[in-house]
């Protein structure tokens, strides 16, 4: 019997979520959500702030429907600081009969999470995400 999980990532932009998904899907069949694929213009990143709220509830969308479908192993990699972020795909999992688990990418230190960025974030901005960061 195969055991459906579904993976809600936590950490700031530049952390490693990305690189501990492909860690924790490989040779399974998997449907990674990320609101930041959204945000992809002809392949390159593009932030919309005023597009974000609605971003957020397409991924949160593609994840229910992932989760309906039955997939082996769901993904949420987003940010998730705060836990009301996560909560919704935390529920939509539940209903749909998966093992949440919760991973914490784990570097904390700005400066390298900076260095590793590719969404062009600034060092402020990823200090920020520290402070807020519920465990």
């Amino acid at each position: 019997m195969t055991i459906l999980t579904a993976y809600i990532m936590r950490g700031f932009p530049g952390s490693g979520k990305s690189d501990l998904v492909k860690d924790l899907i490989r040779g399974r069949e998997a449907a990674i959500h990320s609101t930041d694929d959204y945000h992809l213009v002809d392949g390159k990143y593009i932030f919309n702030k005023d597009k974000i709220v609605d971003y957020h509830r397409q991924n949160l969308e593609a994840f229910q429907a992932s989760c309906k479908e039955g997939i082996e192993v769901v993904v949420c990699d987003n940010t998730n600081i705060i836990k009301k972020h996560y909560k919704p795909y935390v529920k939509a999992a539940k209903k749909y009969g998966y093992k949440v688990v919760v991973v914490i990418a784990g570097e904390f230190d700005p400066h390298i999470c900076h260095e590793r960025c590719k969404h062009g974030l600034s060092l402020s901005h990823i200090k920020d995400y520290k402070g807020q960061f519920e465990l």
